[in-house]
């Protein structure tokens, strides 16, 4: 969605919906609490899935047009926040018990990506009889320990559950099957038309603040690696492998710039004659 209004509504709507996310980060505590198995799972899913159409469909379209609104200092005190005697309990669990949180955490974890907070708050009523004395904040802590040992990919705020996503970490070019790509000069004239020509990505105006990370020179950078090298690799994997490089930096940008970038992406394999990407665009672009 893409919207042009006057900036002082946008910031109101913005106060707003950041009120809103609050308010719906009170009844988490009770969803996990009160229901259990499926009616949970499926509670929690639609819960979620409100959140993230709030921050996607609502929120992030006022981002795109007044990139000041967000300032990425979220109400509130940090979920991995410990006050002293939280730290205390905390002090005293064994290395075992540590690892068995570190391990149930893990077990809710999967290839696709889930909001932190759900995985700790389900970790928190599996264990909490076994371990009482453990607060959540101290699993929303393992959790991150786990982010930065490498064993999961995020996306978010680590220290604010409800802002950040994770999944398991694997590397989707494993996935891709590997096939030919017969070169010939009209498929090297229409890489040097598409590196020299604007693209789509030019009239996204939240790209990353890092230029090295721009959207349309990540593309263009794509193109030159194409042209120097795919005669002598002129395979569907390395393609693949060129698009991964590009792939990576664009993963935490906003839905629509993802979008922008895919479709330039899936320009590319028209021109190589590339049929499938074998969910590595997904991987990356739909954070699936």
């Amino acid at each position: 969605m893409t919207l042009s209004i006057k900036r002082e509504l946008a910031a109101q709507l913005y106060e707003v919906y950041e009120r809103a996310l609050c308010v719906l980060g009170e009844a988490e505590p009770t969803i996990f609490d009160g229901l259990e198995g499926d009616a949970r799972e499926a509670y929690i899913e639609a819960h979620s899935q409100v959140i993230v159409d709030i921050l996607s469909k609502l929120r992030a379209p006022l981002v795109i047009q007044y990139r000041d609104l967000d300032t990425h200092v979220h109400e509130g005190p940090p979920d991995t926040l410990l006050d002293a005697d939280e730290q205390a309990a905390v002090d005293h669990l064994t290395v075992a018990q540590v690892q068995r949180i570190d391990d149930t955490l893990l077990a809710d974890c999967a290839r696709r990506a889930h909001k932190v907070a759900r995985i700790v708050g389900n970790t928190w009523v599996q264990l909490r009889d076994e371990l009482p004395e453990v607060p959540i904040g101290f699993y929303a802590q393992r959790l991150k320990s786990i982010v930065e040992a490498g064993k999961l990919e995020w996306r978010g705020n680590l220290d604010h559950t409800r802002f950040c996503e994770v999944r398991l970490a694997r590397n989707p070019l494993d996935e891709v099957g590997d096939a030919p790509i017969m070169v010939d000069a009209s498929i090297l004239d229409a890489l040097t038309l598409f590196r020299d020509r604007a693209k789509r990505t030019d009239l996204v105006e939240a790209e990353p603040d890092d230029p090295s990370l721009g959207l349309s020179p990540n593309l263009n950078r794509l193109a030159e690696r194409l042209l120097q090298g795919i005669e002598a690799n002129p395979s569907k994997r390395w393609v693949m492998a060129q698009f991964q490089q590009s792939l990576v930096p664009v993963v935490r940008i906003d839905d629509e710039g993802r979008e922008r970038f895919g479709s330039e992406l899936k320009n590319v394999m028209q021109i190589l004659r590339i049929e499938s990407d074998d969910g590595l665009l997904g991987f990356y672009l739909g954070w699936s």
